[in-house]
């Protein structure tokens, strides 16, 4: 007898025969494990070989380059954690800077889940120039969740990767550097990250001057507070402005012609440098102002030419004093002072700085290398003044 609802022919297999369907799906999918190992081996062969040095200042083999070119893109389509560790390999010292391009630009758009993850790892590589690309890749693709990791870069021990760094975090518009750009532009010897922590300074000023619409020459200095939570304040020629969230607020005129601004932990507390009155304290965000006196007595003008805050201790400050020549223009600098008490009463730090007019002044207690001590700049030149 049949049955009246027969299985459609073409959806029944015997039992032995959907065994031996799996079994070739498997030994299917090995094969295609085994073929990818293989071309990442072929790959890392490729692009990790040695390169001659003058491949570096040479443009170099053009079938070398397309050979490169084809292995690099191949790396890029792969996508795995250890596909893009290969490919950013091509940053290491020594590669023609032909393949570092081809590096960037790939590294840059590439869209996998692993690049980032790939690019942070790499800022940890022991080869410095590896660490450099990766820096200078996370900024080009404006990854902000980067930050962190890109402002502990700035501690680097190799120049090119602090350069690169800050180079990144002003792509990535990270307003938070500010305090360790301070910190860099007053005790950083190598001239390119000098530079680099300028120019960064300066394209946060000019953002301010944007924002405000005023002219850059008007934004005299910006400075975020130490520690969470942030707020930035800037100084105009006549102005006061605070920022907790997108925007700038005026939030007072200032009471005499501004040289800098120091900003506390308690984002509250700052404190004002001034060209001829000294300096001046607020303890709420700048809405009132109280004159800060010395007990110093002198027949000029004084300026307050450099203040800082300990990122610590809110109560300890440190500031540099010059006055004005006959002449009216030129400073002659009077030490630098410290403060214990919150600016109440003022004391000479003996062997300080005098024959120069400092013009910066910084602590850093997180760089065992520094911590201990104050640190400022005269005449462009650093120096260090050993507290306690």
């Amino acid at each position: 007898m049949h049955s009246t609802n027969p299985v459609p022919e073409s959806h029944w297999e015997p039992p032995h025969s959907r065994s031996s369907s799996r079994r070739r799906l498997r030994i299917i999918e090995i094969g295609l494990s085994i073929a990818a190992i293989v071309l990442i081996g072929i790959l890392v062969f490729s692009t990790s070989r040695a390169v001659s040095p003058g491949a570096i200042t040479n443009v170099g083999d053009q079938s070398d380059f397309a050979r490169f070119q084809d292995s690099a893109q191949r790396l890029l389509l792969i996508g795995s954690p250890e596909a893009f560790q290969i490919l950013i390999q091509a940053f290491r010292q020594g590669e023609p800077i032909t393949h570092r391009n081809v590096a960037l630009q790939l590294l840059a758009t590439a869209s996998s889940p692993n690049a980032v993850p790939a690019l942070m790892r790499a800022l940890k590589d022991n080869d410095s120039s590896v660490r450099a690309g990766a820096a200078q890749v996370l900024g080009m693709r404006h990854e902000k969740s980067a930050i962190p990791d890109l402002i502990a870069a700035t501690r680097d021990d190799k120049a090119q990767v602090r350069r690169e760094a800050i180079r990144s975090l002003v792509q990535l518009d990270a307003w938070q550097v500010l305090p360790r750009i301070d910190q860099l532009l007053t005790y950083e010897i190598q001239d390119e990250v000098r530079q680099a922590a300028q120019a960064a300074k300066d394209a946060f000023r000019v953002q301010v001057a944007f924002d405000l619409g005023i002219p850059s020459p008007q934004v005299h200095d910006v400075v975020a507070t130490p520690s969470e939570p942030l707020r930035y304040y800037a100084v105009t020629t006549t102005d006061l402005y605070a920022r907790d969230g997108a925007t700038w607020q005026r939030v007072s005129a200032l009471p005499d012609a501004p040289n800098s601004i120091a900003a506390g932990s308690n984002q509250d507390l700052i404190y004002l440098a001034t060209q001829n009155s000294g300096l001046y304290k607020s303890a709420d965000g700048g809405k009132s102002w109280e004159h800060v006196q010395f007990g110093k007595k002198t027949p000029t003008q004084l300026t307050v030419t450099a203040v800082t805050i300990d990122p610590t201790n809110d109560q300890q400050i440190y500031i540099a004093l010059a006055t004005t020549e006959a002449d009216g223009k030129t400073l002659s600098g009077m030490g630098v002072f410290s403060s214990s008490n919150g600016g109440k009463t003022f004391v000479w730090l003996e062997d300080s700085p005098m024959q120069v007019v400092t013009t910066r002044l910084t602590l850093d207690p997180n760089n065992p290398d520094v911590k201990g001590y104050l640190l400022g700049i005269a005449d462009n030149t650093p120096w260090r003044y050993r507290l306690g």
